[in-house]
């Protein structure tokens, strides 16, 4: 079967994405992502444990917190490991190595 004009589109943006992981800068951004979480999480523990901050206040930080951090993940490992997921699916004599969660 030959792929349309969209699905070769398709395929090509995979396997760019698949090939983050292996590129040196990519592991990086890895790292200063997982610094930057780090960071806010000591960052919201400390205004948790602050006096004075009510429960819509604390309510919106913690929201906050999982939104930044969910799209941090999306775009650094489940963005990269759905291409991985994608091109081993259709090209399997081709084994690519995944991508590490460090958000789980």
């Amino acid at each position: 079967m030959i792929p349309t004009g969209e699905e070769r589109s398709l395929l090509r943006k995979a396997d760019l994405l698949s090939k983050l992981p292996r590129v040196e800068g990519f592991q990086v951004l890895v790292e200063e992502m997982e610094l930057k979480r780090q960071r806010m999480e000591k960052d919201l523990m400390a205004r948790l444990l602050a006096e004075g901050v009510d429960a819509h206040e604390i309510k919106n930080m913690t929201e906050r917190y999982h939104g930044f951090v969910a799209g941090m993940r999306y775009a650094v490992v489940d963005v990269p490991a759905g291409a991985v997921r994608r091109l081993a699916q259709r090209e399997p004599q081709e084994e690519v190595e995944g991508v590490q969660d460090h958000w789980t």
